[in-house]
């Protein structure tokens, strides 16, 4: 029982952070795209989770590019710095890595790990980042395989090799929380590695709230420059976010209650219809309805545990604009767990606990 009074704990402290967050992306700019239903497939041979990406170690690739917009979340986890000096900063999170320009406040090039068969879905773990000492060579190795990417920046090319472990990498890297005072920054919101340089600074990167790309940015100092900038991209806003971010969300959530009602929370408080469809059954995405969601400013929050058992479970939320407590419908297949529907005004019957 104690995993829930933790996420009632999380809710009414979190929320207010995700809602700030909401500020700027309700009313934007949308892509329109083909109506589909958002299904989750936890196959380990499916085509999203299989690495059949990677190349011999005697060819060349074009670096693959991440295709970002200014709402682009990131997935499940955070991204974290890899390297900084004077003149740029590498970073990267499952979605990609980034290196960016600081004197022309720009991303110079990035690699699309999903391309290249390295996110944390895809092998059910996250890959191994490194980066010479000089910053112009990135080794990527992906979690349990025998092989590394090397990504040569100035190059813009990536060859693989067998499993290796370079010696002459960049070492003025610590965890945040060694370095950082909590004093003067939030460390939750900042990222786990801070660079140190000579002179006492510490380089680090702030996520901001919301969890979108236009939300990060590296501080040194006095000094903060925002990674993903309006005059940097020429994508509009996303309507719904890629498959693999919602995927990455359900199978956080698989095995564990809590982490499931963090995920429906989050996507419910940003608007995201594709994202609770994506962890209900029941549901039918399509455009229309994701645009109604981003339009309305409705929010959620934990009020009350009505029970739990193994394969199912009910709790009450409170809704913005609606007097009484609605009540969310929970049960667990071999799938893990999921929504059945979206909210009711009364509580489940025994015919559905015992179904």
């Amino acid at each position: 029982m104690s995993e829930y009074i933790i996420v009632k704990q999380i809710f009414r402290s979190s929320l207010i952070a995700i809602c700030i967050g909401l500020t700027g992306c309700i009313h934007q700019p949308v892509i329109s795209q083909p109506e589909t239903e958002i299904t989750i497939n936890d196959d380990s041979n499916n085509d999203q989770t299989e690495n059949d990406n990677t190349i011999n170690s005697d060819d060349l690739m074009i670096v693959p590019q991440v295709e970002w917009a200014l709402n682009t979340r990131w997935d499940a986890d955070f991204p974290d710095l890899d390297y900084a000096d004077e003149n740029k900063v590498i970073f990267h999170g499952d979605y990609g890595l980034f290196v960016y320009d600081l004197s022309t406040s720009k991303i110079v090039t990035s690699l699309d790990l999903k391309e290249i068969g390295c996110q944390k879905i895809q092998n059910e773990g996250s890959s191994t980042m490194k980066v010479s000492h000089d910053g112009n060579t990135v080794w990527i190795t992906p979690y349990n395989k025998d092989y590394t990417y090397i990504f040569n920046i100035s190059e813009g090319t990536i060859t693989t090799e067998s499993s290796i472990r370079p010696d002459n990498y960049f070492k003025n890297i610590a965890e945040s929380k060694e370095v950082l005072s909590s004093d003067k920054v939030k460390l939750q919101l900042c990222s786990k590695q801070s660079v140190i340089f000579d002179n006492g600074d510490i380089g680090y990167i702030d996520y901001g709230y919301g969890g979108e790309f236009k939300s990060l940015t590296y501080k040194k100092a006095t000094e903060s420059w925002q990674l993903f900038s309006p005059t940097d991209t020429h994508a509009e806003d996303l309507l719904k976010q890629d498959d693999s971010y919602y995927l990455t969300h359900k199978m956080r959530a698989k095995n564990s209650l809590g982490a499931f009602l963090n995920s429906y929370v989050f996507m419910y408080n940003m608007r995201d219809y594709a994202g609770i469809c994506a962890l209900s059954k029941g549901l039918k995405y399509d455009d229309a309805e994701q645009k109604k969601w981003m339009d309305e400013d409705i929010y959620i929050e934990f009020d009350n545990e009505i029970d739990v058992t193994d394969n199912a479970a009910c709790f009450t939320f409170s809704i913005s604009g609606i007097e009484d407590a609605q009540y969310l419908y929970m049960k667990r297949d071999e799938g893990g767990w999921y929504a059945d529907g979206l909210f009711k005004s009364d509580a489940p019957s025994e015919k559905w606990w015992s179904d």
